[in-house]
This record gives C-alpha cells, sequence and structure tokens, in this order.
C-alpha cells in the first residue's frame, strides 16, 4: 500500500474585494483516480496575523487534521496541540469548556506554547508551577490540564504512547486547606437564624 504523502502546503496571502487581504494554506489531495486535486484552508486575515510567521504557526494546527498517518514526520508544538484540543476535544459542559479555556490561554499558552512537545519536561513545569503566584489547588488545576493536553497527543499520534510525562510532576501541599474554615459558634448560629426567611431557614 503507497504510504500518503506529508502535506506540508504552501500558504499565500490573497486579496479580497471587501475587508483585509487573508492567509489561506493551500495543499494537494489524492483522488481515487490517482490525480491529485488542489484545495485551500482559511488561515485567517492579515489583521489577526501580520506576518507571514504568525500565520504559519496559526496554520500548524491546520497540518495537523491533513497528516493523520504522518504526523512525526513535524514538530508539533504544544500550542498547536492546544489549538487542536480546544477545537475538537473540549467538554461538553459550556462552564467547564470556558474554564479550561481561560486557564489554557491564561498560563498554559504563554510559557509553554512555543515549545515542541518532546521538550515540555515535567521538572521545568514543575519549577514553573512552583513561580506561579497561585494557591496550590489552582497549580493541581493547571497541572491537570497540561496532563489532558499530552493525554491527547498520544491518543491523536503526536506522542508516542507513553507514561504520561505530567504525571511526573509534584504539585505541594495542593491537597491542605490555605487557611481554616470557619466554624460558628451555636450563639452565632441562631444570631444568623434569625436574619433568614424561608425556604431557607427551614433548610
Amino acid at each position: 500500500m503507497k504510504r500518503a504523502r506529508y502535506q506540508f502546503g504552501c500558504l499565500q496571502r490573497k486579496p479580497r474585494a471587501k475587508g483585509p487581504d487573508v492567509w489561506v494554506l493551500r495543499y494537494r489531495q489524492a483522488q481515487p483516480d490517482g490525480s491529485n486535486r488542489l484545495h485551500s484552508v482559511l488561515v485567517g486575515s492579515v489583521e489577526k496575523y501580520s506576518t507571514e510567521g504568525e500565520a504559519w504557526k496559526a496554520a500548524e494546527v491546520l497540518r495537523l487534521s491533513l497528516n493523520p498517518d504522518n504526523v512525526h514526520q513535524l514538530v508539533v508544538s504544544l500550542g498547536a496541540l492546544l489549538d487542536r484540543y480546544i477545537a475538537e476535544d473540549l467538554p461538553e459542559r459550556n462552564s467547564t469548556a470556558r474554564f479550561y479555556v481561560a486557564w489554557l490561554n491564561r498560563y498554559v499558552r504563554p510559557k509553554w506554547g512555543e515549545y515542541p512537545l518532546s521538550e515540555v519536561k515535567p521538572f521545568a513545569v514543575e519549577q514553573w508551577l512552583k513561580s506561579l503566584p497561585l494557591a496550590p489547588k489552582s497549580k493541581a488545576h493547571i497541572r491537570s490540564l497540561m496532563h489532558i493536553l499530552f493525554n491527547c497527543a498520544m491518543r491523536w499520534g503526536l506522542l508516542e504512547v507513553q507514561a504520561n510525562p505530567m504525571s511526573l510532576v509534584r504539585v505541594k501541599d495542593c491537597s491542605k486547606r490555605r487557611r481554616e474554615p470557619r466554624v460558628l459558634t451555636a450563639l452565632e448560629f441562631l444570631q444568623l437564624l434569625r436574619q433568614l426567611s424561608d425556604p431557607c431557614r427551614t433548610m
């Protein structure tokens, strides 16, 4: 069986009748009769990606979907993996999906987005998490999100199947409370109860 050729594609800047120019990724796709057909995918406008370098980075996640059988021929960045995860694999619950996207874009992408997956090392991630001015529980959430990303990378064939490297990342005191909970005395509880109306009072 003939192996599918890796599709790097070519990036072109195309003018539009209305609005700013756009970046388009063009690639060839094999047909059943043995011929090749030229296709194009919109990457984004020049307002969004002002340079060709920025447009190529944005096109990286598109190239992953064009080459499901040849992903190891391309150095995949964590940013491209993150984009594909957001596009294809977020939780269905909207509130959870928004939470994931916000934390990934605020913390993970700025630090690790440009790194190839193979260069995101557990010890480096652990030291980075230590430096963040966040509660241990929040750091644990970020580690869990990165664990999810690496599971996706292995499932999609972007990494060899192995023990998830993020399993080695430790977050100290992530299960401990930062402050002891405030416990009401019996008198304080009665005072609170007098301020409540039904159905809260009955509850």
